[in-house]
């Protein structure tokens, strides 16, 4: 990982792992029993791009929220549950992944909302993920999940 963030939307705050290889955005949070409350990962795209993420080797169910450039939401996810897949509608820089619920709450993280980031690693190194891995990723990820389907 190449360090942590914090990254604050609201009244919530999380405690971030930044992803900083291809091998890490494609791994994420996948084989993990659980994550601790408060925390996350974050995701940098380097740019802005439509994002195409899945859940299908997670063992718990995400909140996951997409921020833009100007540090802005962009979508959510209430309730990403194991299996499902998402494809945004708007291109997004960030990505964050937190538990389940955790963007809820009184007040709800929706589209519009401020983000702010800070960092403990190297900011210019801290996760940019080129396009030709991210277009990989577009193939590889909707065929694994064929060949999950198959294989139940």
């Amino acid at each position: 990982m190449a360090g942590t963030a914090t990254v604050t939307i609201g009244n919530k705050t999380w405690t971030c792992s930044l992803v900083s290889s291809y091998v890490e955005l494609v791994q994420g949070l996948s084989g993990l029993e659980s994550m601790p409350a408060n925390q996350g990962m974050l995701f940098d795209f380097g740019g802005e791009r439509i994002a195409d993420i899945n859940a299908y080797e997670m063992l718990f169910d995400l909140d996951v929220i997409f921020i833009n450039d100007e540090l802005k939401v962009t979508e959510v996810i209430h309730g990403f549950i194991i299996g499902d897949d998402f494809t945004t509608t708007v291109p997004c820089r960030y990505f964050l992944e937190v538990n389940a619920g955790e963007a809820d709450g009184t007040t709800p993280v929706q589209p519009g909302d401020s983000v702010t980031i800070s960092g403990s690693g190297n900011e210019n190194e801290s996760a940019s993920i080129d396009l030709g891995a991210i277009l990989m990723l577009m193939i590889v990820a909707p065929m694994m999940g064929m060949m999950m389907k198959l294989a139940k």
